[in-house]
């Protein structure tokens, strides 16, 4: 069962951090002074969840990652612990400029499906915990589904902060 379980969430995570290689824009040349200084915390964020997304798969397929008390299963708790914090880390940044708003918009999306994904694999966890592995393996899996949504929007955002950022701010 161990077997099965590992090579069914390992084909299931392969395609999250695929998706999330690229990082973050280094160059934010074209913003003001004040869309700067918004984004810099927001990029930090993107960084971060783009990090834990490249090590969420690792940590779901160790061995013992799914015990509950494990070395394994802690370094996992702190990956998802990390994804529930994104809103909370976002709206550190406050209000975003205008132009930015769009950015706003995806990275708290992407934060959404990562709290929503992370909790549904700690609740898969706790199923197997109690013996129940097939609605276990079904809130991983599902759970997994949700951080390739939040995969799809911190691409997004990455893509208008890149053409926000190519545009002059003075050209509006």
């Amino acid at each position: 069962m161990r077997l099965a379980l590992v090579l069914l969430l390992a084909a299931s995570v392969a395609a999250v951090s695929t998706a999330a290689a690229t990082a973050a824009p280094a160059r934010t040349t074209k913003l003001t002074p004040a869309e700067q200084k918004w984004v810099r915390p927001m990029v930090a964020v993107w960084n971060n969840m783009n990090t834990r997304l490249q090590q969420v798969q690792g940590q779901l397929v160790a061995k013992e990652a799914l015990l509950v008390g494990t070395r394994a299963n802690l370094t996992l708790n702190i990956t998802l612990a990390n994804f529930v914090d994104c809103a909370a880390k976002l709206r550190k940044a406050g209000k975003p400029p205008a132009r930015l708003a769009p950015v706003n918009t995806s990275m708290t999306a992407a934060c959404g499906r990562f709290k929503a994904g992370s909790l549904l694999i700690a609740r898969g966890i706790g199923e197997i915990r109690k013996a129940r592995q097939k609605a276990g393996v079904g809130h991983i899996q599902t759970g997994i589904g949700e951080l390739k949504k939040g995969t799809t929007q911190l691409a997004k955002a990455r893509r208008q902060l890149t053409t926000i950022s190519a545009q002059n701010p003075n050209a509006r």
